[in-house]
């Protein structure tokens, strides 16, 4: 996670509010028509199987470094929330909105 957190340009140590987000994006899926896919060295590369494009980041990777700049614009969340993503979760769900979608 913490590769994945630099990969995005967050400083695991001074950025600790945005490490949901390397958490999150570590255990996205592939959305779909990609695939992950293995190279003869062994090497993951994502490839479309409706336009035949292939990539070697992971499709959502662009999606995770936006939400990097949003919540970094924002600051730190509110004393006693670990994160933004927290403290709207728990501010929707008291208004019986429901849960915040991706």
């Amino acid at each position: 996670v913490e590769e994945y957190a630099e990969f995005l340009g967050i400083d695991p140590r001074k950025e600790e509010h945005l490490m949901w987000i390397a958490r999150e994006g570590v255990e996205a899926p592939v959305p779909p028509p990609w695939k992950a896919v293995q190279d003869s060295n062994g090497d993951v590369y994502y490839f479309n199987f409706s336009t035949g494009e292939s990539i070697w980041d992971h499709p959502e990777d662009a999606n995770y470094r936006e939400l990097v700049d949003e919540y970094r614009k924002k600051g730190k969340p509110p004393a006693g929330y670990e994160s933004w993503r927290r403290y709207e979760f728990e501010m929707k769900s008291s208004s019986g909105s429901g849960a915040l979608s991706a």
